[in-house]
C-alpha cells in the first residue's frame, strides 16, 4: 500500500508545472476581469492581481528554467518577423 501511494505523489518537476498551469489561467481570468469591471477601485484592485499574477508565472517559469525542466525552443527570425507585423497592422488599425 505504501509504494502505490508514493506512485500517486508529484514530483518536484510536475508541481511546477502544474504551478505555472495555475499562475498562466491567473493571468488569463485577471484579464478577462479587468476588461469586463467599470469603477476605478475595482479596476485598480484587479490590475494589482494581474500584476501580481504576471509576476509569479514568469517567476515560476524562470525557477524551471533554470532547473532545466523548461526550455524554450528559440524562435526563428521570419516567424517573430511574421507575429511583429501583424501586431503592427492590428495596432494601426487603431
Amino acid at each position: 500500500m505504501a509504494s502505490q501511494k508514493q506512485n500517486n505523489q508529484l514530483n518536484e518537476k510536475d508541481t511546477l508545472q502544474d504551478l505555472l498551469f495555475v499562475e498562466k489561467e491567473m493571468v488569463k481570468m485577471y484579464s478577462t476581469a479587468i476588461t469586463e469591471s467599470c469603477g476605478n477601485k475595482v479596476r485598480s484592485a484587479i490590475k494589482t492581481g494581474l500584476t501580481t499574477a504576471i509576476g509569479d508565472q514568469y517567476a515560476v517559469f524562470n525557477l524551471m528554467n533554470e532547473l532545466g525542466y523548461y526550455e524554450p525552443a528559440p524562435a526563428d527570425k521570419a516567424v517573430i518577423d511574421k507575429q511583429k507585423d501583424k501586431f503592427e497592422k492590428i495596432a494601426s488599425a487603431f
